[in-house]
């Protein structure tokens, strides 16, 4: 999960040193100070010469976030589509219709990238560039690290031929294991699969046909994810102040600046699936099959600054202390839905021995919502 985190860190800090179209703006107020009676007048000007100072360190920060785009609609996107795409977990796909019920465990990993899949290595060695000319990056990562599905043949009972089931997943990153990272995940769903075209066995113990199945549900899933960036700044000297030939050291004012990104993730999805698939050698199974995802819901981010703002060696020896704190403060984010309609090509490669199923899913999305999804999945099916 270490290198989960890393990924999506990258991911906050390319686009966020985009060139955006408007500038993050940060706003704030000066922290002040207050001393004995005998010091009024240096306090007063002291004050005075803080706030100078102040806007001098606020020009200063607003140069390292000028580049930053408030609302990067595309990377807001780009998570939502992710989002959607690692809602399919623990997949069932290819494995044809179980005599009483599959049960399956597994992680999947949802990527959404801005261009063609065939170009997917020279996008992503050409991220800056494209930051460089945009602003914005159309990108996103999700994952369903721990997720369940269970399926239940009602051929006995309801529909020759029909599996209904439930999927879930839940996982929960603190951000004391990853510095400033933190995410969570919840996903719940429905699932049906139907067994339009029976297996047909073509070459007894060699090869078979798993035949024809349609398959649809409703999956919701929802993600909180939040990473806290470090801007870079110096701490800013005040500088002495005289008044009535008394001169005292006005010190440094100490800024300790975060950019805190979150994002909170609603997404639902209904698949619409036809698959198929080959059994080898009565222990290989390669899954083939087309459909779409119909998504609806959002990605909500905010943008927000997290900072102490002290005064630190102020007229030492005076008894003039710091009454104030300064306060810093930015606004940014947005509200963007997942891409309506993701056409999609299905495929995998499993083993099947006895009762016992391995499983490596992948999905390939086109249009749009241009991404992938792969994971690995392990379960019975009797």
């Amino acid at each position: 999960m270490k290198y989960f985190g890393k990924f999506v860190v990258v991911f906050v800090l390319f686009t966020f040193i985009g060139v955006g179209v408007f500038a993050l703006e940060i706003k704030g107020t000066e922290p002040k100070v207050t001393g004995p009676g005998q010091y009024a007048a240096i306090v007063g000007a002291l004050n005075s010469q803080i706030k100078e100072s102040w806007n001098d360190a606020l020009d200063d920060l607003n140069e390292e976030v000028e580049k930053i785009d408030p609302k990067p609609e595309k990377l807001i996107k780009g998570f939502a589509d992710a989002s959607v795409f690692a809602s399919h977990g623990a997949t069932q796909r290819g494995y044809g219709e179980p005599d009483l019920f599959t049960f399956t465990i597994g992680s999947t990993v949802g990527v959404k990238i801005g261009s063609s899949l065939s170009g997917l290595g020279d996008y992503f060695d050409s991220i800056a560039d494209e930051l460089e000319d945009e602003g914005d990056l159309s990108l996103g990562l999700n994952i369903q690290a721990i997720s369940g599905q269970f399926n239940l043949n009602t051929s006995r009972w309801l529909l020759d031929g029909l599996d209904l089931g439930f999927r879930f997943g839940m996982f929960k990153l603190d951000d004391n294991l990853i510095d400033g990272f933190g995410f969570n995940t919840l996903s719940l769903g429905v699932v049906g699969n139907y067994q339009l075209l029976k297996e047909l066995t073509i070459v007894p113990f060699l090869l078979k046909w798993r035949g024809l199945s349609l398959g649809t549900g409703l999956i919701y899933q929802n993600t909180k994810l939040n990473y806290s960036m470090d801007i870079d700044v110096d701490r800013q000297a005040i500088g002495q102040v005289s008044v009535s030939g008394v001169t005292v050291n006005g010190g440094y004012i100490n800024i300790d600046p975060k950019l805190v990104f979150d994002m909170t993730t609603n997404t639902v999805t209904i698949p619409l699936e036809a698959t198929t698939a080959v059994h080898l050698l009565s222990f290989l199974n390669i899954a083939l099959g087309v459909g779409v995802d119909i998504a609806f819901g959002g990605n909500d981010m905010n943008l927000k600054l997290s900072s102490d703002v002290t005064l630190e060696e102020v007229a030492p020896g005076t008894g003039i202390k710091q009454s104030t704190p300064g306060t810093l403060s930015v606004s940014g984010g947005g509200d963007v839905a997942p891409t309506f309609f993701n056409p999609k090509l299905m495929t995998g490669i499993g083993f099947k021995i006895g009762p016992v199923i391995l499983d490596i899913p992948v999905t390939l999305y086109f249009g749009d919502g241009t991404g992938l999804n792969a994971g690995i999945t392990l379960g019975v099916s009797l």
